[in-house]
């Protein structure tokens, strides 16, 4: 099973309010509720090529939403689900990092 690392950001405003995108994924199911094709899912994504996963993070941020954060940010959570993205299985290994 293939395995894909990813870093995430909770990104909390003054009034604590959470960042999230929308995104449409009629080819992914998951091993929760396949039925659901639609997910909101906080700002971040993939690491590329030997990025650490704070690397990744600071570069998803700019690429995703014009942030540049320099600072390191507490690592807050860990999530492992299993996808499948059309037809092959995933293990989506994600770490969550707290920005305010």
């Amino acid at each position: 099973m293939q395995i894909r690392n990813s870093a995430r950001a909770v990104i909390l405003n003054k009034d604590n309010a959470v960042l999230l995108f929308k995104f449409s994924f009629p080819d992914m199911t998951d091993n929760i509720n396949n039925g659901v094709k639609e997910f909101w899912v906080t700002p971040g994504g993939g690491l590329k090529g030997e990025e650490t996963f704070l690397d990744a993070l600071h570069r998803e941020l700019r690429e995703e939403t014009g942030l540049t954060v320099n600072n390191n940010h507490p690592w807050i959570w860990t999530r492992e689900v299993v996808l499948e993205w059309k037809g092959q299985k995933m293990l989506s290994h994600e770490r969550y990092f707290l920005i305010k």
